[in-house]
């Protein structure tokens, strides 16, 4: 995300996160401690979920993902809440931790990869 702000300044970037721990997913705390603030606008995702399931997110989340240009959902619990999203605008960045995840990415296990949205 920082990258992204120096090469467009003018670029608008939301981050969502929980709002409370889940397994070991980042919090909104954690965004603030780590200066994400300092260059995207952060807010919580409303999700008690390791993924994001879009009928029981906050409603701030859902107007904003309702009108961003680019969605990017970090990590496998992202994916396997979200994939079944019909929506040219999604794209997952997640590590592959699981031979049937490397088989539907094909790509090798423990790869680090940024997928589009198979169903867009």
């Amino acid at each position: 995300m920082e990258q992204i702000v120096k090469d467009f300044p003018n670029l608008q970037i939301y981050a969502a996160f929980r709002h409370t721990p889940i397994i070991n997913d980042a919090t909104l705390e954690d965004a603030h401690q780590a200066g994400i603030a300092d260059f995207a606008t952060v807010l919580s995702s409303g999700s008690v979920y390791p993924g994001t399931i879009l009928a029981e997110a906050s409603s701030e989340f859902l107007d904003l993902y309702k009108k961003a240009d680019v969605i990017i959902a970090k990590g496998q619990g992202n994916y396997e809440t979200m994939y079944l999203e019909a929506d040219a605008r999604l794209f997952f960045i997640l590590r592959i931790k699981c031979e049937p995840m490397a088989m539907l990415a094909q790509e090798e296990k423990d790869s680090l990869v940024l997928m589009k949205n198979l169903k867009a």
